[in-house]
């Protein structure tokens, strides 16, 4: 397994997190990709799509473009907020609320409105007290 590089031991939560991922990707199972892997997803069926504002692995912009193939979707962007927003204030209630009448048009979300950005992940265990 080839080691972090030295740009990658410079981050702020250090080559931890990179050797990990590292250590996983060499035992994982390889496929072949569907030729259509990279076709735009199409999908009639009620989808709520959580985004948090601040998320820099899928960005709220990824979440516009799945948007535009999804007919009945809706796109919650939590305020202040970075990535894994299923537990962010009020969204395990609007998720609860979605599962049990998936109408994503009508889902009252302005609970969202109260979050509180949360704290920057400093250090390998997450985000400081």
């Amino acid at each position: 397994m080839a080691h972090a590089t030295p740009a990658e031991a410079a981050t702020l939560l250090g080559d931890a997190y990179i050797r990990q991922l590292k250590a996983q990707c060499a035992i994982w199972p390889r496929g072949v990709v569907p030729a259509d892997f990279h076709a735009p997803l199409r999908s009639s069926v009620p989808t709520l799509i959580l985004e948090g504002q601040f998320d820099p692995v899928t960005p709220p912009r990824y979440g516009t473009e799945v948007l535009k193939g999804l007919g009945d979707a809706r796109m919650l962007i939590a305020a202040g907020q970075g990535h894994n927003v299923i537990g962010a204030g009020c969204m395990p209630r609007l998720v609860k609320r979605f599962i049990e009448k998936p109408e994503p048009q009508k889902l009252d979300a302005k609970c969202l409105a109260q979050l509180k950005p949360t704290a920057p992940f400093l250090d390998y265990n997450g985000a400081a007290p």
